[in-house]
């Protein structure tokens, strides 16, 4: 069984692997070119990742803060009703004595709560310019990512979510 080859045939086998050969030699320039962007992509995707997980923590600290500060208010407000109790029952702006020393416990208890429940809010605020912090490095990263994409042709670098990337680590809200 003989091939033959028609000038037809011919043309088209040799512009495929004249095509071929193009986009090798283009992916193989492509890859020496960029070699150093590569580099840095591979250093950037790494702290995109950690600075992901930063965000992904600190979020889950703020909002268990959170719950924390809410549940002091709502017992700091029945305290406080029970004071405003105690108060209703003074004559003439007094309290009689034998409610004064339950006033005075009363307050003495609501006070540390509220002091406790405002340390717990100073934490919470410390959380929260720590997750800003991380949100704000988490961009930088991503921008880095996208103008180094840009450099080498690439218009768009998958860049993971902080939620995704807490996924794939495992980290879930407790």
């Amino acid at each position: 069984m003989s091939v033959h080859w028609t000038a037809r045939s011919r043309f088209l086998l040799f512009a495929a692997v004249a095509l071929l050969l193009y986009n090798l030699g283009r992916q193989g320039y492509r890859w020496v070119a960029y070699a150093e962007e590569r580099e840095v992509l591979r250093r950037l995707t790494e702290s995109v990742d950690t600075v992901a997980l930063e965000v992904m923590r600190s979020q889950i600290a703020a909002d268990s803060l959170r719950a924390v500060i809410e549940a002091a208010d709502s017992e700091l407000r029945e305290e406080r009703e029970a004071l405003a109790a105690l108060e209703r029952r003074a004559e003439d702006n007094r309290l009689p004595p034998t409610l004064y020393d339950e006033y005075r416990s009363v307050l003495a208890r609501y006070n540390q709560h509220v002091g406790e429940r405002n340390a717990v809010y100073e934490r919470w605020r410390g959380v929260v310019s720590r997750n800003h912090a991380a949100v704000e490095r988490y961009n930088a990263i991503a921008d880095s990512i996208r103008t180094v994409g840009a450099k080498m042709g690439e218009p768009y670098i998958p860049i993971p979510s902080p939620s995704e990337v807490a996924v794939e680590h495992g980290l879930t809200p407790r």
